[in-house]
């Protein structure tokens, strides 16, 4: 490492710590979560990004555990035809949404009607699959889902997420666009109230009695009242849990973990379902050219954002999946490290071959009269922020010049979508390798904006495979196929980590669940 590069880490990861003792909440109706962000919408129909706040309300079709098997939710059963062009969900019995509308087949075909609806403009319709053709109520509760091709991976992904959530058909049509200010499910609890920014409250569903058949407890909460307050300062979430004041803290800042382990809080980890990269916007100039993109790969050490930014919570990653999402391959791996392991020589070199050159001795490349200088986008997340942080000092080693730019999250979803990005440090999380489909098909792609005719034609072949071990090889070639564009640099698989008051009990992670988090068990 060097001194330059050095001198910028102790810059940037000077810390000031303060002890602060540990105080109870008092009030025991009340489980109290802090999060980082403020959903767009509790329309999920509507929302990029599905968590805590968003998903609470709502059931999936089918469940997965925290031992990653499959689970009974809305559906008891469901099956794949031989062809694998037809799914069949024979749906539960006696539940009731929110405002007493029965649940069933018509509601479940309502619901994916207008999510498929031209005019809805739902940016997720995708999760039913590109080759949707319609949806038939059999009788009252089954439902069956027909594909003009075949789509294996409906219930390995889209069915046991939010993302695919049920709502009541006579309520939506009676509210549509409004829906997501009041939104309604069949969820363990009831929407209450959102204020922007501070809160969301909401209160349990006494009727709830079809809860997760890996939980202890499957009928109504054993609290009141969740309030999942807004918090994106990652300091002030720390002091309102150790005032008492939150129960949970979602999202815990890595440098505060050890402290509030020593203090008596107790500490859950997880691994991600996902991974944390910096992602470059091919359509943009110098991008546009993959011999830029694969030096500047090389020029990226992990090693220090999980140990500096991320307090060793994280594991580096080379390749596009992670080992918790299947058809990851270790030898996929081993050869996106050799390819694009550190090495700032090599990366100095091959920017060097591509006609960048420093003819004013000012550090910054030039070519063509313009340098090598571009924004890098963070969110508001300190964490983020400090890897930023990093990669503009690795990428400076080597002669490129990036300008961080702090992004609120609506905003920079928003600019992603418009491809006004230069580069994004970005992640995404998933539960089967079709994300890479989802990601990088033409016509989905909005945060590095490449895909490619043969690309393409993997992603169809993948999503459309029935046969676990075909599909299982043509992800892996759709993998090595990014590996070779490098439109991205995967940096780190993230520990999710979650500080939790000790009168809490009960309470459980599941890695396959998009917010973790688990309320079944939860008491005081």
């Amino acid at each position: 490492m060097s001194k330059r590069f050095a001198g910028v880490l102790l810059v940037v990861f000077a810390l000031i710590f303060s002890a602060t003792s540990l105080v109870l909440a008092a009030d025991d109706d009340t489980l109290t979560v802090a999060i980082v962000r403020d959903p767009d919408t509790l329309d999920i129909q509507r929302t990029t990004w599905v968590d805590a706040a968003n998903d609470v309300l709502y059931d999936s079709l089918v469940r997965q555990g925290p031992d990653g098997k499959l689970y009974p939710g809305l559906a008891t059963s469901w099956e794949l035809s031989e062809d694998g062009k037809t799914w069949t969900f024979k749906l539960r019995k006696g539940v009731k949404f929110h405002n007493g509308e029965p649940f069933n087949a018509y509601a479940v075909k309502a619901t994916f009607d207008r999510m498929l609806a031209p005019e809805t403009a739902s940016p997720v319709t995708y999760m039913l699959g590109d080759f949707i053709k319609s949806i038939e109520v059999v009788d009252e509760y089954t439902v069956q889902l027909h594909y003009e091709k075949p789509f294996p991976s409906l219930v390995n992904s889209g069915a046991t997420t939010g993302f695919l959530a049920i709502y009541p058909p006579k309520y939506l049509e009676e509210k549509g666009n409004d829906f997501g200010q009041f939104p309604i499910g069949t969820g363990p609890v009831k929407f209450v109230e959102h204020v922007r920014g501070s809160h969301i409250l909401f209160e349990r569903n006494d009727d709830y009695n079809w809860g997760p058949a890996y939980a202890e407890n499957q009928g109504p909460l054993k609290f009141k009242y969740l309030k999942m307050r807004i918090i994106p300062d990652d300091s002030t979430r720390v002091m309102e849990l150790e005032r008492g004041n939150v129960d949970i803290l979602y999202g815990t800042p890595p440098q505060d973990v050890e402290r509030l382990k020593n203090e008596g809080f107790k500490i859950y980890k997880a691994p991600e379902n996902g991974i944390t990269y910096w992602g470059f916007n091919v359509k943009k100039w110098p991008f546009t050219d993959p011999r830029v993109r694969k030096a500047l790969a090389k020029a990226i050490d992990r090693q220090p954002m999980i140990d500096f930014a991320l307090e060793g919570l994280a594991e580096p990653i080379y390749g596009p999946l992670p080992r918790n999402i299947w058809s990851y391959s270790e030898e996929i791996e081993n050869r996106a490290k050799e390819l694009y392991g550190y090495n700032p020589e090599e990366s100095r070199r091959m920017l060097n071959e591509a006609g960048w050159k420093d003819t004013n001795g000012d550090g910054i490349l030039e070519k063509d009269g313009k340098n090598l200088e571009f924004e890098l986008w963070v969110r508001n997340i300190p964490d983020e922020q400090r890897v930023g942080q990093i990669i503009q000092a690795m990428v400076a080693e080597v002669g490129a010049k990036v300008n961080l730019k702090v992004v609120e999250d609506a905003a920079y979803r928003e600019g992603m979508a418009n491809g006004a990005q230069d580069t994004i440090l970005w992640a995404y999380g998933w539960f089967d390798p079709e994300i890479l489909g989802n990601m990088f098909k033409t016509g989905f792609s909005n945060r590095t904006w490449y895909s490619s005719p043969e690309l393409d034609a993997l992603i169809d072949a993948g999503a459309t495979e029935v046969d676990r071990e075909k599909r299982k090889e043509i992800y892996h070639e759709i993998q090595n196929h990014l590996v070779d564009a490098c439109p991205w640099v995967p940096l780190y698989l993230k520990q999710q980590v979650f500080a939790v008051n000790p009168k809490i009990k009960g309470f459980t992670m599941n890695p396959f669940r998009w917010e973790q988090l688990e309320l079944a068990d939860v008491e005081f």
